[in-house]
């Protein structure tokens, strides 16, 4: 509710703007604590490179992907904390990228550093690209 208090007496003492927006809050200047109040920590099962990218999922909020230089993509759930699935598409290669298809729920791809983009469809296959 601080929050709320203070961006309502910033537009009062500015002069009584009708909207308020994005902009208008964060000019406001409230506590960094009160509009995120609650710190999401957690520790997953780690890749043995380092992770190069991360991909949430659009249909399923709780689903990411990561992919890492040691050649392998892990599908994570927020609350777990080993992976659901490994794959890895190659051998030998470092995996720069992974991102979920924006249309499809079970489909996402991943590039290699030797220019390879992998597809992954899990209704068709949960281990080999498409």
């Amino acid at each position: 509710m601080e929050v709320k208090k203070r961006v309502e007496r910033y537009v009062l003492d500015k002069g009584g703007e009708k909207d308020i927006w994005a902009p208008t809050v964060y000019s406001a200047k409230p506590d960094i604590k009160m509009l995120y109040s609650v710190p999401f920590n957690a520790n997953y099962e780690r890749h043995l490179g380092p992770v190069l990218g991360v991909s949430c999922s659009p249909f399923v909020k709780r689903l990411f992907l990561t992919c890492s230089s040691d050649g392998s993509v892990r599908l994570y759930d927020l609350l777990g904390h080993k992976p659901l699935l490994t794959f890895e598409p190659g051998y030998n290669e470092y995996l720069l990228d992974v991102q979920w298809s924006p249309f499809r729920p079970a489909v996402f791809a991943t590039v290699s550093n030797h220019g390879i983009v992998y597809l992954y469809d899990l209704l068709s296959s949960k281990t080999a690209p498409v």
